[in-house]
């Protein structure tokens, strides 16, 4: 993300459950206690110091009416043309998908730290199975996600058994 202001929202598909930070603007490294609403409201606000790769941790805990979610920066610097995001659901296997907006396909290890930063996601050296089963040519050094993306394109990978 890049520094400067932002809005999120977090609800289910069809947005009749949605779920709200009361005003407040959710700032990086602090855990903030959402509201469950069935009436709508205004997007939650966000506020970004330094541009580079963030993480949205949403944590239900005991009472999922009140979900805690932490905004964490993960590394600095902007890659506007690569975009990635990590889906982790308890009994499931983690997915990071990667996009490539740009015209051309793109080394994640040219990125800023040499990759995508997937510690806990994905172990270094595990097999990466492409959930649509194209080819690649991903893998996990250090914690970081390298490999390429192809132009316009994305892939969504997850550690093979």
């Amino acid at each position: 993300l890049a520094a400067g202001n932002h809005e999120y929202k977090i609800a289910n598909a069809d947005y009749s459950i949605e779920y709200l930070n009361s005003g407040q603007t959710t700032q990086v490294g602090q855990s903030i206690t959402l509201m469950r609403s069935t009436t709508g409201g205004a997007n939650n606000r966000l506020s970004i110091p330094a541009a580079g790769c963030h993480r949205f941790e949403l944590v239900a805990g005991a009472d999922i009416t009140r979900p805690a979610l932490t905004v964490s920066q993960l590394g600095l610097g902007a890659e506007p043309e690569v975009f990635a995001w990590a889906r982790e659901l308890e009994g499931f296997e983690p997915v990071v998908a990667v996009l490539n907006n740009a015209d051309e396909p793109i080394d994640l290890s040219t990125l800023a730290g040499g990759g995508i930063p997937v510690g806990g996601l994905l172990d270094d050296g595990a097999a990466l199975g492409e959930l649509t089963g194209r080819d690649h040519d991903l893998s996990v050094t250090a914690g970081r996600l390298s490999g390429t993306i192809p132009a316009r394109g994305v892939l969504a990978v997850v550690a093979n058994e």
